[in-house]
């Protein structure tokens, strides 16, 4: 059996994303998610909600953040 890891996907709730999204949830790996919606559809998560392992974080990955490790 695989091992499951964590994985970021940063606009994952654009097309090609929430399908790599999905395909990952299913093969059992936890998927944090950043996308600020600009291109990407909020209706993209009704898939990938039903997931334990997902997470969704409107963000936009062009901004600095302070956070760190977090």
């Amino acid at each position: 059996m695989k091992e499951s890891k964590r994985i970021l996907v940063t606009g994952g709730l654009g097309f090609i994303g929430s399908h790599l999204c999905l395909r990952l949830l299913k093969e059992g790996h936890r998927v944090l998610c950043l996308d600020d919606l600009s291109t990407g559809r909020r209706e993209n998560l009704r898939d990938l909600e039903s997931f334990p392992g997902f997470e969704y974080r409107n963000w936009d990955i062009s901004v600095p953040s302070s956070r760190t490790g977090r």
